[in-house]
């Protein structure tokens, strides 16, 4: 599943696994979320709704370029350096 991410005037393109959590956000399109400072290296948007995390693995080794569901505190976390550097 594709969608587009606006982030501040920047259109970013980003592919959702198709797992019970991205098809349940996929559901919920669109929406508009307020990005927020998280410890100088992340931003972290805050979710209105909670995402189903059965089955999902405890946690995850995110990589460049993933887009993840954080679900002890029901947000999407984005890396600084996922929006400003390109792809190795």
């Amino acid at each position: 599943m594709n969608i587009e991410l606006i982030v501040a005037g920047n259109r970013l393109s980003a592919t959702l696994n198709h797992t019970p959590a991205a098809l349940a956000f996929y559901a919920q399109l669109p929406l508009e979320l307020e990005l927020n400072d998280f410890a100088d290296k992340e931003k972290i948007a805050n979710l209105p709704f909670t995402l189903p995390t059965e089955h999902e693995p405890a946690g995850t080794a995110a990589k460049r370029g993933d887009l993840t569901y954080y679900a002890p505190w029901g947000n999407l976390p984005f890396s600084i350096r996922i929006l400003l550097t390109p792809p190795d």
